[in-house]
């Protein structure tokens, strides 16, 4: 794991006082970590230092001044949620619908679902049978989840794009039924 990922999680903090990260000193290991059944024995603190995971000055700088500032926060995984939920509505056949983006969520689909599963219909949401939508729905997931924000930005607004138009064909449905219906009260 690079540094930089180490440290991701804290760029959803905000208004914190004050920001230190600093290297842990060599009697501040507990000798579970420094004797780890993982890893490899630390024995002295340059050996300690030579595996440090702290991030570049320039990347501390930058984490410090958005953890300190008033930035909003994005919240990836809220935002994820809505668009899942946004292309789901697009979705009309409900063992489809409920399928759609579940192997990017953390909880599966439940197994009790009042739909059987009908494999004679060609499922588009399956491992082996990836559709544009649910590939860039799964990459959204894997974005929010690593909180790359401008990846998850370019792939919402390729869904969006890619369902645009057919949702200017059910506008259009719409606005055509209201005038049949408004036509036949008139008459």
């Amino acid at each position: 794991m690079k540094p930089w990922e180490t440290f991701q999680p804290l760029t959803i903090l905000r208004n914190v006082g004050s920001l230190n990260i600093r290297m842990m000193e060599l009697d501040e290991v507990t000798d579970r970590i420094r004797y780890g059944k993982f890893c490899s024995p630390v024995r002295s603190s340059q050996d300690f230092v030579s595996k440090s995971r702290m991030l570049k000055p320039r990347s501390y700088k930058r984490l410090k001044n958005l953890v300190e500032g008033n930035r909003p926060v994005e919240q990836l995984s809220e935002m994820h949620k809505h668009l899942l939920r946004f292309a789901r509505s697009f979705e009309s056949f409900a063992p489809w619908k409920q399928e759609m983006g579940f192997l990017a969520e953390e909880t599966p689909p439940c197994p009790h679902f009042r739909y059987p599963r009908d494999d004679s219909w060609p499922h588009p949401y399956s491992v082996d049978n990836l559709s544009f939508l649910e590939k860039n729905l799964r990459e959204a997931y894997t974005a929010s989840q690593r909180f790359d924000s401008m990846k998850f930005k370019s792939l919402r607004a390729d869904i969006v794009q890619y369902l645009q138009p057919q949702y200017n064909r059910i506008v259009t449905a719409s606005r055509l039924l209201v005038d049949a219906i408004k036509f036949e009260k008139f008459w």
